[in-house]
This record gives structure tokens, C-alpha cells and sequence, in this order.
């Protein structure tokens, strides 16, 4: 990049951090809440504020008339949002991801010509990358489950689906930047939820298939503009606003009173029970009082015991093993404060359930009653480098242990982009079903680049640094699937750290030895077959190495945890490779796990 071309960004970036000093609030809250920022040449901000900061949703009108609605972060547009330019020659609009006041992510950008096609992809630091075809669900269960989809004029909705319909809790951005936080029912507002405008204000109160129907509360400028009980989307009883609790900036206190939550040193509170309906029973307190309490999405039922204090009671049904519930109280300055919880279902020992019984010693593990969900894939015949020996062997292999072991195993081996993509996307889609236990295990080569890990297809034809993102499957793919899923506990398992087997101007474009490490998500373990930027062993017989060793202690599991099941491989793996290779593990989970009981 010239000279001439760096001074504009820099002098932007200068004036963009002026401004931020030279902004006055001239209503609501601009320090952790709703409020308004103008700056003396004209630039205006309307929305909402963390630490002093624009965080959150909000509209930014700039000094030249683009305007930007969406999401920011610390001062930057980060996250979803709309772009408008008011004056440029091509461009009409931007809506999609951003990172760090930059166009990042999958995005559409749209012509003032409505005769030229939308660019739709991935963008990268601004700049268009690659073109996506596949518009539609881009990642998980868009039928029935959590996904995100996006549609042509660059909406977007990020949620669950019911039979291919938005039903339940999901995040919905309009194509030309308002946005609705809240639970909705066939594809239309409805229950409760936040309906953000483009204009800066929001509504937050109860719908009716799209339209404003019970109490709602309407926030202008920062303050609460008006209070009603709605009908037919029209004000049809004003409610005193109460002008002490408007300047309340501080969220309501929550206190759960039944059932017992144990405070965990990891992984936070916890409830454990043995009913699978149970009612949740606690207190919000706050000074201006509490506007109302929902758990999980439903709104609880409301006693008033003082001026400051309600007691709630919602109902939650429970999955066996871990679920996730949360209870979120608004006060009637419109504070919200949204605590999580786990709650762990164990079956009652003295009621008749179906599970299958896997030992009649009396001193024997409980028996398994979860779902155990695998994918394995093992990648052996590439077109465009040498061929693997062992990964197919091992993919097979493992799978057959795995199904020893309890697990509906899926197994594809050389398997191409398209048929990787699809297997995981369906793998999270089952997983989402099942609940309970996930393994994901992947064979092959794998790559990194800049820090990032990707697995690589048999069809991969790599001759650059560039193409590995556009040849290669990211990792990350499998653990949003994980992640989306919100199953009890993942497992993944790499023996993807091949030596890098393109030339030298390829690994000198930022694709490094090995692998990377990756931070594993709430509740997953992360096993490699060797330490991060090292290379793995092929192994000199069927197995590679790090899975045959794995093959082994899997065998010899019984009774064993997690932990110890991958201490013992790594002690296998030194052993035999004279302390070369050492296998590595990044785990997030709390509970324990056994293969084998």
C-alpha cells in the first residue's frame, strides 16, 4: 500500500478518535444503558452504551451523511450491521458482519445500479474475498433447531426453527438495520421481546404476531417516551412513568430461592434435580421496581412483596443429563440483567425408565442413559499431494470402537469439500436431536493458517497460501456445529498434524507447521495427536501412531475418565516415539466422562 494511500485512513482514524473525546451526552444514559451522543460538527449517536463506550445496538449518523445501524463494540462497529452510504458513486449499502470498524465476515454489499447483482461472500479487513453461493442456512439446524440464516436483500436471523419457521428465542436483523431480540413464532414477532429501530429508539414489551399487543414500553432519546398497554398496536392505556426510577442506571438483583443452587468454582451455578418439569421460584429486587421476569423465554408469573422486591415462578421442562436455563428481570427504568444457570436432570433411582443395561455389578457405574452422537472422517487419497497410508484405516477403526462404545457413529472417509461440509452440518443437526455426548474425529491432513486451523479435503488444490481458506474446510465449522448443538459435552479429536506437505511459498504465506491451538468452547475437549506447530507421525504400520495408541487405551478405558483415557495415550505415544511426538489437550468441560464403565 502506498503512501498516499495509508495518510487518508490514518488521518480517518485520528478524527474518528477526536470525535469520540468531543462527544457530549445530551440524553438517557451514555455510560452503561440507552442514551444519545452529539459532537460539534453534527455527528450523532443514538443507542446503547458500555463502560462509558458505544456498546451494544445503535444508530451513527457521520459528518459526510453515511449512516450506520447495527451492532459496536468498544467504540467500533463490531459485530452485524447496516451500512448506508449517502453519496458514493457504486455503492448503496453494506449489511453483514463487521470486526473492528471493518467489513468481516459474510456480507452483502449492494449496487446504486439495481441492474448489477449484490456482491454476496466473505469479507476480510474490508476488502472482498471469496463469493458464497450458498445462500440460505449458513450454519446449523435451520429446520428443526438453532441456525443462522440469511436471505438475498441481506437479512438475517440467528435462532430456533421449528419445522423451517422461526419459533422460539433467535435475533432477527432486518435488512435495512432495525433488529428484534425476543421469542417469535411461526417466522412473526410474538411473546415477549426488544424491537430495535433503525432510527436510534426501541420497544420492549409483549407481541402479538408482529404486532405490539399487552404492556410495552416505547424509549426515545435515550429516556422512556411513553408506557402502555397495547392493543392492536396502538397505546390504549397509559401507565404513569416514574420520572425517580427513569434515572435509575443500575440492573435488578436476582435471587433464586427454589430449587438449591450450589456455586460452583467452575463452570458457575448449578442445579441438580430429580423432576423433569420443575418450577423455578425466586426474588428481583431494584429500586425503581421490577417490570417483569422471564426464564428461559417464558414470561413468570409476578407477586409484588414491596415496593423494591417481586417474587417470580416460571416452569422449565428438563432434558436428562445438563440443560441451560436463564432468568432475566427488567426494572421499570428498563435495566435488564440476564443470569444463567446449569440444571442437571438425574434420573430418580426408584422410578421405571427405559435405559439400557450395560452390568449387574453391584459395584458398577450407573448405566448409560445419554446419547452418544459421532462423526469421523479419515482423508487418505489426495488429488493434488501424496497420498496418506493410514488415516482411512484409522477413520474405520475408530469407528468401530466408537460404536463398542455406545456411539451412533457416522464414518466417511476420502471424503471432498462439499461432502465434508454436509457431513458436519448434518452431524450438528443430529447432535441438536440427541443432546447428550458428541465426538467429533477427523484423520488427515490438516493446515494452519495465520493462527487459524483448517482440515483438508482429498480435493483440495492448494498452490498458495490464499487457497487454503477457499480449498479447506475450517475447523471452526465443527465447533459452531458443537457449539450450536448446546449438548451436554463435545469431544474432538485430531490426528490432522501431518507434516505440511505443499512447497515452501505456500507454508511461507502464513501456513505454519502442525497445528494451532484453539481454545476449546464451553464444555468440549480438544485432543491432538501432537503438541501445537509440530508434526505427528504417520505410524509405520496400518495406524498412524497417535490412533493406534488411542485404539489401545480405548480398549482398556473401563472405569477410567476422560483425562486419564488421554494421559494414558500421551505416556503410549512418548513411549514409542522416543518423546518426538507428545500428544496435547485443551478441555473446557466440568463434569466427568467415561467411555467405558
Amino acid at each position: 500500500m502506498s503512501r498516499y494511500k495509508i495518510l487518508p485512513i490514518i488521518t480517518f482514524l485520528m478524527m474518528f478518535a477526536f470525535n469520540t473525546a468531543d462527544a457530549q451526552c445530551v440524553s438517557g444514559d451514555c455510560h452503561n444503558g440507552f442514551g444519545t451522543w452529539k459532537w460539534t460538527n453534527g455527528t450523532i449517536y443514538k443507542g446503547e452504551f458500555q463502560n462509558g463506550a458505544r456498546g451494544g445496538y445503535g444508530y451513527y449518523l457521520f459528518e459526510n451523511g453515511d449512516i450506520y445501524v447495527g451492532e459496536w463494540q468498544n467504540n467500533e462497529r463490531h459485530g452485524y450491521g447496516v451500512y448506508y452510504f449517502s453519496n458514493h458513486n457504486s455503492y448503496k449499502r453494506y449489511s453483514g458482519e463487521w470486526r473492528a470498524n471493518q467489513r468481516a465476515g459474510m456480507g452483502i454489499l449492494h449496487y446504486t445500479d439495481d441492474k448489477i447483482a449484490a456482491r454476496f461472500g466473505v469479507w476480510e479487513n474490508g476488502k472482498f474475498k471469496h463469493k458464497y453461493n450458498n445462500m440460505g442456512c449458513l450454519e446449523g439446524d435451520c429446520y428443526n433447531g438453532f441456525g443462522v440464516y440469511v436471505w438475498n436483500d441481506g437479512a438475517r436471523y440467528e435462532g430456533n426453527f421449528i419445522e423451517g419457521k422461526r419459533n422460539g428465542e433467535g435475533v432477527y436483523y432486518y435488512s435495512k438495520g432495525s433488529k428484534y431480540v425476543g421469542t417469535q413464532e411461526n417466522d412473526r414477532r410474538h411473546g415477549w421481546g426488544t424491537y430495535y429501530y433503525a432510527s436510534g429508539s426501541k420497544y420492549v414489551g409483549e407481541w402479538i404476531f408482529e404486532t405490539k399487543e399487552g404492556r410495552g414500553t416505547f424509549y426515545s432519546k435515550g429516556q422512556i417516551a411513553e408506557k402502555c398497554i397495547y392493543v392492536a398496536g396502538k397505546c390504549s392505556q397509559k401507565q404513569e412513568i416514574e420520572v425517580a426510577g427513569s434515572d435509575d442506571e443500575k440492573p435488578p438483583v436476582i435471587s433464586i430461592i427454589h430449587p438449591e443452587v450450589i456455586a460452583l468454582r467452575n463452570g458457575g451455578p448449578r442445579v441438580v434435580v430429580k423432576q423433569q418439569t420443575i418450577h423455578i421460584e425466586g426474588t428481583a429486587s431494584d429500586e425503581s421496581g421490577i417490570e417483569q421476569v422471564r426464564t428461559s423465554g417464558a414470561i413468570s408469573e409476578l407477586s409484588i412483596l414491596d415496593k423494591r422486591t417481586t417474587r417470580f415462578v416460571g416452569k422449565v421442562s428438563l432434558a436428562i443429563g445438563q440443560n441451560n436455563f436463564w432468568v432475566e428481570a427488567t426494572d421499570k427504568a428498563g435495566n435488564t440483567i440476564k443470569e444463567e444457570f446449569q440444571i442437571i436432570y438425574q434420573l430418580d433411582p426408584n422410578a421405571i425408565v427405559d435405559v439400557p443395561v450395560t452390568g449387574t455389578d453391584p459395584g458398577s457405574k450407573p448405566p448409560i442413559s445419554e446419547k452418544r452422537t459421532a462423526l469421523v472422517i479419515g482423508n487418505a487419497t489426495y488429488a493434488h499431494v501424496a497420498k496418506l497410508r493410514n488415516p482411512k484405516n484409522d477413520a474405520i477403526a475408530i469407528a468401530a470402537e466408537l460404536q463398542k462404545l455406545d456411539f451412533e457413529v457416522e464414518l466417511r472417509t476420502d471424503a471432498s469439500e462439499e461432502e465434508m461440509i454436509v457431513a458436519i452440518r448434518e452431524f450438528g443437526q443430529r447432535l441438536k436431536r440427541n443432546g447428550g455426548v458428541g465426538l467429533f474425529y477427523y484423520a488427515g491432513h490438516g493446515l494452519q493458517l495465520n493462527g487459524e486451523n483448517f482440515l483438508v479435503p482429498i480435493n483440495a488444490n492448494i498452490n498458495k497460501a490464499s487457497d487454503i481458506e477457499l480449498e479447506s474446510v475450517r475447523l471452526k465449522r465443527a465447533l459452531n456445529e458443537l457449539e450450536f448443538a448446546a449438548n451436554r459435552m463435545n469431544i474432538v479429536i485430531l490426528d490432522a498434524c501431518r507434516d505440511n506437505p505443499y512447497p515452501e511459498h505456500v507454508r511461507g504465506g502464513g501456513s505454519g507447521k502442525g497445528l494451532s491451538q484453539t481454545n476449546a468452547p464451553k464444555g468440549t475437549f480438544i485432543a491432538y495427536s501432537t503438541s501445537p506447530g509440530k508434526a505427528a507421525s504417520d505410524g509405520v504400520g496400518e495406524h498412524g501412531l497417535y490412533t493406534e495408541m488411542l485404539l489401545r487405551t480405548l480398549q482398556e478405558s473401563k472405569g477410567e475418565t476422560i483425562e486419564n483415557v488421554f494421559k494414558t495415550v500421551r505416556e503410549y505415544v512418548l513411549d514409542s516415539s522416543e518423546g518426538l511426538q507428545v500428544p496435547w489437550e485443551n478441555s473446557s468441560i466440568t463434569g466427568d466422562f467415561y467411555f467405558k464403565y
